[in-house]
């Protein structure tokens, strides 16, 4: 296409207008300027922002349409993510007006906004959950489609060292756990420790879990259970390391 305007297009064109190409040049110009002040009027729209991949629903609300519509493109843009077109972005302005903790997705190729808490969350697709079990042990770290897990020292209180080196289950939430949280009286249940920590709906059963005999013994490296075994002598505590995961809250 770029040959064809080239070898055939722009001859005709500045042989009936021989200014063409300077008139091209200044509105190429004008159009660099006008999307710089676009940019700036979006900057100062979510200057209350300190991370544009969640945006606050409150903030965006008082926006006019176009000025949310060019928001969202920047803040979208500056995440490297491709831009959605006129109909993705009407069905994400209509998120602000859904209910409050409403688990909602807008999605195109390479890229989705998802809702939760008044919360925008505008990210890379998530890879879908998975069933696949697996170990990870003090030798061994284990890699899932959502970050990889790994076994590290730990100065204070942990897994016992006997656990982490002959290794524990990794799985994923399936419903009705339940465990006591480090430095909590009571058990209660995982799906309830989830909301308490504010733990996004769609990574909940992304989160790897390591449990020993069907104990849980950690949810990632988010929490310990509080009845873990102390230290054999001078043997020492481990800790799960979470990492390349998506964002949690």
């Amino acid at each position: 296409d770029r040959n064809f305007i080239r070898a055939e297009c722009v001859p005709r064109l500045l042989a009936r207008w021989p200014h063409a190409g300077p008139v091209a040049a200044r509105l190429a110009r004008q159009m660099s300027e006008a999307e710089a002040v676009l940019n700036d009027v979006a900057a100062a729209d979510l200057a209350d922002h300190e991370d544009l991949s969640r945006l606050s629903v409150t903030a965006l609300a008082p926006l006019t349409e176009p000025r949310l519509n060019n928001a969202l493109r920047f803040a979208i843009r500056s995440l490297g993510l491709p831009v959605p077109n006129a109909a993705q972005l009407g069905q994400i302005r209509r998120l602000l007006d859904a209910r409050d903790d409403a688990e909602a997705v807008v999605d195109w190729p390479g890229a989705e906004v998802r809702l939760y808490r008044k919360q925008l969350y505008l990210q890379r697709p998530i890879a879908a959950a998975t069933a696949e079990t697996g170990q990870v042990s003090a030798a061994a770290g284990w890699q899932g489609p959502h970050g990889r897990l790994e076994l590290a020292p730990s100065d204070g209180y942990g897994i016992p060292d006997r656990w982490a080196r002959a290794g524990l289950a990794v799985t994923f939430r399936q419903g009705g756990e339940r465990f006591r949280p480090h430095k909590s009286r009571h058990h209660r249940a995982l799906k309830q420790w989830f909301q308490e920590a504010g733990i996004v709906p769609w990574m909940r059963g992304r989160v790897p879990l390591l449990s020993r005999d069907a104990q849980l013994v950690a949810v990632a490296d988010l929490c310990l259970a509080d009845d873990l075994p102390d230290a054999e002598g001078d043997a020492p505590f481990w800790r799960p390391v979470w990492t390349d995961h998506p964002r949690l809250r």
